[in-house]
């Protein structure tokens, strides 16, 4: 059986409580883990154009340019997270 390399997702981005009391002094359970820090940054570079530009310049064509646009901010979150980690060493 081979080993599942884990991509560091960074953690959570913007999780939500999931116990709170309401009126009556109930804890009740609910909320959302948020979404992870690697989705939060490669949406962040989907909002740049000229990084998407940089990118993907000669390295796409109109039959496959959502898919390397998509990964275009993928390996920009990568980047990120690894700067960050590094960073709050």
């Amino acid at each position: 059986m081979s080993e599942e390399k884990k991509i560091d997702d960074g953690g959570n981005a913007y999780p939500t409580p999931s116990v709170y009391s309401d009126s009556r002094g109930d804890y009740v359970e609910i909320g959302a883990p948020g979404m992870t820090m690697l989705d939060h940054f490669a949406g962040q570079a989907l909002a740049n154009p000229y990084l998407m530009k940089i990118y993907m310049e000669g390295n796409c064509n109109p039959s496959n340019a959502d898919y390397m646009a998509s990964n275009a901010a993928y390996i920009y979150a990568d980047a990120m997270i690894a700067a960050r980690n590094k960073r709050m060493k």
